[in-house]
């Protein structure tokens, strides 16, 4: 569990900081508009992956 968490932390820091320079980007509109529903999806993520208790070592040896 802790590896796949690992992989989706990482995914959803991608996201925003994606979605950030795409927010700051002067080139295109459409990539701005889009820039947000990214952002949002990264932070929707990483709040559901920090309200998600992970599995530690100690709980597998029960």
């Amino acid at each position: 569990m802790y590896r796949l968490s690992k992989w989706l932390y990482g995914i959803a820091t991608t996201a925003i900081i994606t979605g950030v320079v795409m927010l700051c980007q002067p080139f295109s509109v459409d990539v701005f508009f889009s820039g947000f529903e990214v952002l949002a999806l990264g932070t929707l993520l990483f709040i559901i992956l920090d309200h998600t208790p992970l599995a530690s070592a100690d709980d597998d040896d029960a």
